[in-house]
C-alpha cells in the first residue's frame, strides 16, 4: 500500500470547502484528515483556515 496520496489542486479546494460548510465535527474532522494527507501534511495539529 503505498503512503503518498496525492490530491489535485480541484480536489483539495473542494475538501477545504466541505471542511469549513459542515456542521457534523466529526465528519469535518475526517473532511481534514484527508485534506491533510492530500497536501502532504503529517502533522494532526495543523489547522485549514475557513
Amino acid at each position: 500500500m503505498s503512503s503518498c496520496y496525492r490530491l489535485t489542486d480541484q480536489e483539495l479546494a473542494e475538501l477545504e470547502f466541505e471542511h469549513c460548510h459542515t456542521t457534523d465535527k466529526r465528519y469535518a474532522d475526517r473532511v481534514k484528515a484527508v485534506y491533510l494527507l492530500g497536501r502532504g501534511g503529517r502533522s494532526p495539529g495543523l489547522h485549514t483556515p475557513c
